[in-house]
């Protein structure tokens, strides 16, 4: 039985050779992720690079992203660096966020070790390396916004630990000055992870959740005074964001405010608070149902029609299901064993613990739980899996040494696997795959600066074409950066994608505003129907997309305003 309490072991050079070869292989895999499977880049993404080389190329310092109130711009500041010394390109960017995916699964592997021991942080960091392909996915994403804030997350859960357990480790580590400073800088974590993304609220409850169960009048003490003087020195870029209008305008968001955004989580529904927390068994069987199997198998298995594929998804969602449910046994057993004392002993633990409640409580009672087929909400858990993980192998390890070692195995093997294999089944029309740089080219070539397209290419194609092209989106006017720009213009050329129909499980961006994702297809029918005759207008094919253009006498007024009311 993990007693949860273990102190930092000894790190070995034995231990030290693992770390590395597990840190060289993640990377490896990465990169190969990278260029093979997930080298394509939708909007949300582009506009991150956009950003950045601006910040070296126009001495413009984003807060948030553009046209978003509750992304916080820091991977961009993290990326202009990285854009000035080796020039400005997708790969670039991703590699950036590959590298604080590392120092994410480290950070975890830290905690680990102090909940269960050497072995455990290792079995954590090699199932936080290879993770689940939900998460992997989000690895070389590079919108980082969710990977920095559960970076910050972690590191608030290490300085709790640090508050919690110090004092009892050693005494010199528990002065009155240190532990100040540990408040001091849990602030700071929680500050800048506030701005970054508000859902490291998870992570904010559950540390102070358990500080309240260490000391009951927590709160009433200098060190959270210091404790908030630090968490709004953390959050200042969000304060001035919401304090000057000129911020807001100048990402496209004028009038709007980011706390809007924070409290959304939990108002944005037209249903009430409470009746939502009446329904969250059901919200949460239904996660169960649905988000599990997207989250670390990759797939729903009644959309799998291959028996080998079905068999991966079950054989994962096994593991981890018996997982979670091993270490929370684990940790009730101990609770048990602690009746007749006036107040339970804290373990390293229960504060992942509590953060994992947190998030499957906190995305039950939001508006967006009906996301469970796309639970992007729910990416904080992926902290408290690998260690649900790496537990319960360790207590196979205890009886079964050969089963723990093949389990362990065959788990990174199929994590690997299906991450290859859902990285695949991305929506291709939802960004643009190295095979979709002729249609860039082409668009240079023949000095087609602002077609119209749907917005998961539009800002795409402005970042691929180095600003050459200023695509504009169509529904989503997100950034008043190029605004100058297209207000002189009203383009004729127009891109929508080949495909007639996803009919695959997964798409990750398959929502937007009506008339956005409209196929070349519907495009020709609405020329029919509007009378253009079918030889008045070109259409050019490319690898999934149709260039279209249409002279300006053959466009119905009406669509002309459509579009002015769309762009502006």
């Amino acid at each position: 039985m993990i007693e949860f309490t273990t102190g930092t072991s000894v790190r070995s050079r034995k231990h030290f050779i693992i770390i590395l070869l597990l840190f060289l292989a993640g990377a490896a895999f990465r990169l190969y992720f990278i260029h093979a499977h997930s080298a394509f880049m939708q909007s949300d993404e582009a506009v991150f690079g956009l950003m950045a080389k601006h910040i070296i190329t126009r001495r413009q310092f984003p807060i948030f992203m553009w046209g978003q109130e509750r992304a916080g711009a820091l991977i961009t500041y993290l990326v202009a660096p990285v854009f000035y010394l080796f020039g400005v390109s997708n790969l670039v960017f991703k590699t950036v966020t590959m590298g604080v995916s590392l120092i994410f699964a480290y950070l975890v592997y830290l905690q680990a070790k102090r909940i269960g021991g050497e072995r455990i942080g290792l079995i954590t960091l090699a199932l936080s390396v290879f993770c689940p392909p939900f998460f992997a996915m989000r690895l070389v994403h590079a919108c980082a916004e969710y990977l920095l804030m559960m970076v910050f997350g972690v590191v608030t859960i290490l300085l709790c630990d640090d508050i919690l357990f110090a004092r009892q480790l050693n005494t010199a580590k528990g002065t009155v000055l240190r532990e100040h400073v540990s408040y001091g800088l849990l602030g700071l974590a929680m500050g800048i992870g506030f701005w970054v993304f508000p859902l490291i609220i998870s992570f904010i409850g559950a540390v102070w959740i358990i500080l309240f169960l260490r000391d009951r009048i927590c709160f009433f003490r200098t060190t959270f005074l210091v404790f908030f003087l630090c968490f709004v020195v953390g959050s200042v870029p969000a304060i001035l964001f919401n304090t000057f209008p000129e911020l807001r305008a100048a990402g496209g968001m004028a009038g709007a405010s980011n706390w809007i955004s924070y409290a959304s989580l939990f108002v944005g529904s037209s249903e009430p608070l409470w009746s939502r927390v009446l329904q969250i068994p059901g919200t949460l069987l239904q996660v169960a149902k649905e988000s599990v199997p997207v989250l670390v198998g990759g797939s729903l298995w009644e959309y799998e029609t291959s028996l080998w594929r079905r068999s991966i998804v079950v054989i994962l969602v096994s593991f981890w299901l018996f997982a979670v449910l091993y270490t929370i046994g684990a940790r009730v057993r101990l609770w048990l064993g602690q009746k007749g004392r006036r107040r339970w002993a804290l373990t390293r633990i229960d504060v992942v613990f509590l953060q994992f409640l947190l998030t499957l409580i906190i995305f039950a009672t939001s508006k967006y739980r009906g996301l469970v087929r796309e639970p992007r909400y729910l990416t904080p858990i992926f902290v408290f899996l690998p260690i649900a993980g790496a537990c319960f192998l360790n207590w196979l390890y205890s009886n079964k040494k050969v089963l723990s070692y093949s389990v362990l195995v065959v788990v990174l093997a199929l994590n690997m696997a299906s991450s290859i294999w859902f990285s695949e089944s991305l929506d291709p029309d939802h960004g643009l795959w190295p095979k979709d740089k002729q249609l860039i080219q082409y668009l240079i070539d023949n000095e087609i600066h602002h077609p119209i397209a749907n917005y998961w290419i539009a800002h795409s194609i402005t970042f691929e074409s180095n600003e050459q092209v200023i695509s504009v989106p169509i529904g989503c006017y997100r950034f008043n950066v190029y605004k100058d720009v297209l207000d002189k213009v009203l383009p004729t050329h127009y891109i929508f994608r080949k495909r007639e129909k996803d009919d695959r499980y997964f798409a990750f961006f398959s929502y937007g505003l009506f008339g956005t994702q409209w196929t070349a297809h519907e495009f020709a029918d609405l020329l029919h129907d509007m009378g253009v005759p079918e030889g008045a207008y070109s259409a050019y094919e490319f690898d999934h997309y149709v260039l279209y253009h249409v002279p300006r006498q053959y466009l119905d007024p009406a669509v002309i305003i459509y579009e002015r009311l769309m762009l502006r």
